[in-house]
C-alpha cells in the first residue's frame, strides 16, 4: 500500500507527485516521505487544474512525461498563471535529447535520478532557497536622477535592497560596505565609462558578483566590447518593468545557485566547512553574545559497517534536516566534516543555546531508523561555548566541551565553562 497521502485530503505537501503504477519513481517520491519530506500524490492531469494554487514543487514520472499528449496538458496547465514553480521529472530509464527537448515546455524543469531521494530533496531545498529575492542586494551606479529612480522602483517592487551611488568612483567604497549581489550599472557616467569601471572591479579576483550594464546603446559591437570588460549582461534602456524584472531575477537566481554549489554541503545543504569558518570569524569581530556549537552523530562509525553508507548518509541527511528545521534562519548550521556538524547562533545567551540544541538532540535520539529489516536509533554529542575571543579559541573551547559529553557517556550536551 503507498504511503504517500492524498493532495484531496486537505494536505499542503512541500511538493507533489503525479505518476503511473508502482514504479521507481513512486517509490522514491515514498522514501522521501519517510525521512520526514511532506509529498502528496495526484491521481491526474486535472488534480494539478484543481490543485494549481497549491502546487509549487511538481513531481513528475518520466513515463507520464513520455506521452506526448499528457505532457502537452500538463504544460497548458502549468502556463494559466504566472507563478514560479519548480518541476521534477523523476528518471529511471534512458532519456534522449528529443525527449529533453520535449520536457523543456514544462519551464523550470530538474531531471533528477528515481533511484536516489537525496539528490531530489537537496533540489528542492536549493530551489526554495534561490527563488527568494527578498533581501538580495542590488548596488546601482547610474547618474541620471530619472533612470535611478525608474530601476529603484522596480527593484524594490521585487523585495530587492537597493543603494544608489551616482560615480563610479564611489563603487569600491560602496562594495565594501553594501556588499551587493548584483551590480547594475550605466554605460556612460561621468568621468568613467561603465565598461572602464567594470576592467576596474575586475581586478580584485574577489569582486565575483554579475555586473549589468545599462543604456540605450544600440550597436551590437559596442554592446559586445562592453561586455567583453567582464560585465554579465546588457540592458536596453528605456526600462520596460517585465523584461526588466526577468533578467534580474535570472541573473540573481543563477548567482545564487552558484555561490550555493560553492559554498553548502552537496548532500545536507548546510554550509560547508569553509564557508562555515567564514561566518565565524564575522561573529567573532560582531562582538555579540552569539554562540557556537560543534556536535559530532555518535557511533557513526558503526553505522556505515553495520548498515551501508547510504543509511549513514540518511542519518546525517535526517540531522541537517532538525537543524534547518529547529534553528532561526538568521542561525547557520554546517556539515564540518564527516559526522561533525557546527552551529553558530546569534544574538543568544549561552543557556537559551543549550535549551534549544537540546531540543533537537532529543528529536534526533527519537527518530526511526530502518535498515536491513532492524530499526534503530542515533543520537549526537554537542559542545556549546559563547563566541568569544580569537576564532581558534572558539573552536577549541567548543570541541573540548564536545570531548567532554563523549567522555561522559555521549548523547549529551555541554557548556563550555
Amino acid at each position: 500500500m503507498s504511503t504517500v497521502p492524498s493532495v484531496a485530503a486537505g494536505n499542503r505537501p512541500a511538493a507533489v507527485f503525479l505518476g503511473a503504477g508502482d514504479t521507481k519513481a513512486r517509490q522514491v517520491v515514498e522514501q522521501l516521505v519517510s525521512e520526514g519530506l511532506p509529498v502528496g500524490v495526484l491521481d491526474s492531469v486535472d488534480d494539478i487544474e484543481a490543485d494549481l494554487g497549491a502546487i509549487r514543487v511538481l513531481l513528475v514520472d518520466q513515463l507520464i512525461a513520455r506521452e506526448a499528449e499528457g505532457l502537452k496538458r500538463i504544460s497548458s496547465v502549468l502556463c494559466a498563471d504566472d507563478v514560479q514553480r519548480l518541476v521534477i521529472v523523476l528518471v529511471h530509464a534512458k532519456i534522449t535529447f528529443a525527449d529533453r527537448l520535449a520536457l523543456s515546455s514544462l519551464g523550470d524543469l530538474s531531471l533528477c535520478s528515481a533511484d536516489s531521494a537525496s539528490s531530489v530533496r537537496s533540489r528542492i531545498r536549493e530551489w526554495g532557497r534561490d527563488r527568494s529575492l527578498d533581501g538580495h542586494k542590488v548596488l546601482l551606479v547610474e547618474d541620471s536622477k530619472t533612470d535611478a529612480y525608474l530601476a529603484t522602483k522596480y527593484m524594490t517592487e521585487m523585495g530587492l535592497q537597493v543603494l544608489h551611488i551616482a560615480r563610479a568612483e564611489q563603487v569600491l567604497g560602496a562594495i565594501d560596505m553594501f556588499r551587493p549581489d548584483l551590480i547594475l550599472s550605466d554605460l556612460h557616467l561621468p568621468g568613467c565609462t561603465g565598461d572602464q569601471m567594470v576592467r576596474v572591479l575586475r581586478q580584485d579576483p574577489e569582486v565575483t558578483m554579475p555586473i549589468l550594464l545599462l543604456s540605450s546603446e544600440s550597436c551590437p559591437e559596442k554592446q559586445l566590447m562592453a561586455m567583453s570588460a567582464g560585465a554579465d549582461g546588457f540592458i536596453r534602456k528605456p526600462l520596460k518593468s517585465l523584461p526588466f524584472k526577468r533578467v534580474l531575477k535570472t541573473t540573481l537566481r543563477r548567482s545564487s545557485a552558484l555561490q550555493n554549489r560553492m559554498h553548502r554541503d552537496a548532500m545536507t545543504g548546510l554550509l560547508n566547512r569553509q564557508q562555515f569558518d567564514v561566518w565565524l570569524q564575522r561573529a567573532v569581530a560582531r562582538r555579540a553574545s552569539c554562540c557556537l556549537a560543534v556536535m559530532d552523530v555518535d557511533h557513526f562509525k558503526s553505522v556505515n559497517d553495520r548498515f551501508g553508507h547510504s543509511v549513514g548518509d540518511e542519518v546525517l541527511v535526517r540531522l541537517a534536516k532538525l537543524l534547518e528545521d529547529g534553528l532561526r534562519s538568521t542561525d547557520h548550521s554546517a556539515r564540518t566534516g564527516g559526522e561533525e556538524f557546527g552551529v553558530i547562533m546569534y544574538d543568544c545567551t549561552p543557556e537559551a543555546a543549550v535549551g534549544v540544541l537540546d531540543r533537537i538532540r532529543q528529536e534526533f535520539m527519537a527518530v526511526a531508523f530502518s535498515a536491513a529489516d532492524e530499526v534503530f536509533h542515533s543520537s549526537v554529542s554537542i559542545g556549546v561555548t559563547l563566541i568569544q575571543g580569537m576564532a581558534t579559541e572558539v573552536y577549541q573551547r567548543a570541541d573540548s566541551a564536545l570531548y567532554k559529553a563523549k567522555k561522559e557517556g555521549r548523547n549529551r550536551i555541554k557548556l563550555a565553562p
